[in-house]
């Protein structure tokens, strides 16, 4: 019989056909994508370094017989890391278990700097085992990433982290009719057919729904701007496929209201459009940023997860042409100096400065004049002259059904050009985060070049996305 372990449980969440294809047909996934193999390992770093809290027994080189056995053995003695647990076919194992006056502290670490709602789930599945094992617990702790820590001269654990006693929250909880209900789905032979119930439980996805939704017929009911899954999946059970099958009754949003009119073709606002375009002024810099993130500070004085520029892409429109400059930082130091440096000296100091989703780089160009004050009236003269390209399409002054009520870049670009970033090695900007911090200072010809071609496309797409307004404009 399989058993249900906690990570199986967390599908579950998903729906009873992605669970019982992560228990069955593992095989079968699609490949993680380099962000979700790098949270992956991220989340592995964090965990072995939230160890350096306690002095306890690791016990996570052991095999599973091994690491039962020795739970049972110290698990009263001393604290223990991947302690584990296995009752009734359900399984888990606690990042860190602590005995503590006539019981146990549990702490499970996590990569982030807040709680989450499956931060919750996650211990309270562990509970629900720990229970089962007769284990009086005292107290259910999630150890976080401590957002206001900043490195100093040198690394500090003990502030880079901060604990979190969510205790009272996961006592609420009950998961295990849930778990009993998930154990029979995955021991069943046959996989459970996909209900459309499972686009309401997750927030980012799984593949089963986005190939469903990528079934969809254009102008489906899904795309409807800002409505909540669970809502869209009432109105399509109802029989309203599609936007246009609403009935009257139904009270829409103005952004809504344009789509509806829109149906399968497009609107074009032109009042608005007409004083988007007068805004800009030549010669327009299409400007794109690409940076990293550090789980763990590296560079003094930055924080976990704050966004390290590394790259920019720079179009240029005047008089003369369109002309392209760009930088990418190739050495394995700090490369905000040096990208600081090469954006004074490549940037015409009068024009407007497009960019595709202004908080983007305005947030880098803030963060970057604080750090570096001796910028910061180079900085606030480019802040005063950023226009984004975004608002058009985020305002909904121009919108195609084709976008699924979408303003991404990506879904923008091809309603002007059959040119896309899936003819690239990389095709997105995370990929490109991922890659650059992976071989940081050790970037090679064939990925140097892969990363100069993702970033000039962001702003050649800014270059074709701007003309085509105009043209949308004037025809």
């Amino acid at each position: 019989m399989k058993i249900l372990t906690k990570s199986l449980f967390l599908n579950g969440r998903e729906g009873d056909k992605f669970l019982w294809i992560c228990a069955n047909r593992p095989e079968t996934l699609p490949r993680l994508s380099l962000f979700e193999e790098d949270n992956i390992q991220s989340g592995i770093k964090i965990g072995e370094l939230a160890k350096k809290l306690f002095e306890g027994t690791d016990l996570k080189d052991l095999t599973e017989e091994e690491s039962l056995k020795k739970t049972s053995e110290l698990m009263n003695k001393k604290t223990l890391f991947e302690a584990t647990f296995l009752e009734d076919n359900f399984y888990c194992k606690i990042d860190v278990l602590r005995p503590s006056s006539n019981g146990f502290d549990v702490f499970e670490v996590k990569s982030s700097s807040s709680v989450k709602p499956k931060h919750l789930d996650d211990l309270a599945f562990q509970k629900m085992v720990l229970e089962k094992s007769g284990l009086k617990v005292n107290s259910y702790n999630l150890i976080l990433i401590n957002g206001d820590y900043k490195l100093k001269d040198a690394f500090c654990v003990e502030e880079f982290f901060k604990v979190e006693d969510v205790t009272q929250k996961i006592l609420s909880l009950d998961v295990k009719d849930e778990s009993e209900r998930m154990l029979k789905v995955i021991n069943q032979l046959k996989c459970p057919e996909f209900d459309v119930e499972d686009l309401s439980k997750t927030d980012n996805g799984n593949f089963l729904v986005d190939e469903f939704k990528n079934d969809q017929p254009i102008g489906s009911i899904f795309d409807l701007y800002s409505i909540r899954r669970k809502k869209a999946v009432e109105f399509f059970k109802a029989g309203f496929v599609q936007i246009k099958d609403l009935p009257g009754m139904v009270e829409l949003t103005p952004k809504q209201v344009i789509q509806l009119e829109a149906g399968e073709g497009f609107y074009v606002n032109k009042e608005m459009l007409s004083k988007f375009l007068s805004k800009i002024d030549k010669p327009i810099c299409h400007l794109d940023f690409e940076a990293y993130q550090q789980v763990i500070p590296k560079i003094k004085n930055t924080s976990a997860y704050q966004q390290i520029p590394f790259q920019y892409s720079l179009h240029i429109e005047d008089e003369n042409g369109l002309i392209h400059k760009e930088f990418l930082y190739e050495k394995g130091d700090d490369p905000r100096p040096m990208f600081l440096k090469k954006l004074k000296e490549d940037l015409p100091s009068k024009g407007s400065i497009l960019v595709y989703y202004k908080p983007f780089e305005v947030g880098r160009l803030k963060e970057l004049a604080q750090d570096f004050p001796e910028y910061k009236d180079f900085v606030s003269n480019i802040i005063s002259r950023v226009i984004d390209l975004r608002d058009p399409f985020s305002n909904f002054w121009f919108y195609s059904a084709r976008q699924k009520g979408s303003c991404s870049i990506k879904e923008v670009l091809p309603l002007f050009s059959e040119m896309n970033h899936k003819e690239l090695n990389l095709s997105s900007g995370s990929s490109a985060m991922i890659l650059y911090k992976t071989h940081k200072g050790n970037l090679t010809e064939n990925i140097r070049k892969d990363l100069l071609e993702y970033c000039k496309l962001d702003t050649l797409a800014m270059v074709i996305i701007l003309e085509g307004l105009r043209k949308s404009f004037y025809n």
